[in-house]
């Protein structure tokens, strides 16, 4: 269960980090944006390419597993997965250091909104 908490908190951050670079666009809701050349997780491959591979690369990946649990119902036992939370913890972190603060969400929403409107102008 805890393997599945980590990935959730690390979708949250990845959606965080798409939403403000596309902040014109809705919230999104597939990860279909998770590849190698994304920004944040190029940053976290070129930092760290054992985590990298550990969470989002390959049908062994902290990513996969979650699906497994998720839509099968498959129980995986703990030690098959507590090497994923070195280095979830890892991203998790580096996610975390890395997002903007909520006045940047605030001030980059309010000028795509104005530029919305000086469109349809």
């Amino acid at each position: 269960m805890a393997v599945f908490l980590l990935w959730c908190n690390i979708e949250v951050l990845l959606r965080l980090h798409k939403y403000h670079h596309k902040i014109q666009e809705p919230w999104p809701d597939k990860l279909g944006f998770i590849r190698a050349s994304w920004g944040p997780l190029k940053h976290i491959k070129g930092l760290n390419n054992d985590a990298y591979n550990a969470i989002f690369n390959g049908p062994k990946s902290l990513w996969k597993r979650r699906n497994e649990i998720a839509h099968t119902g498959k129980f995986i036992e703990e030690h098959d997965v507590a090497h994923f939370v070195e280095y979830a913890n890892f991203v998790i972190d580096n996610l975390n250091s890395n997002l903007p603060k909520r006045e940047d969400f605030l001030a980059k929403k309010k000028r795509s909104d104005a530029q919305k409107n000086r469109k349809k102008k």
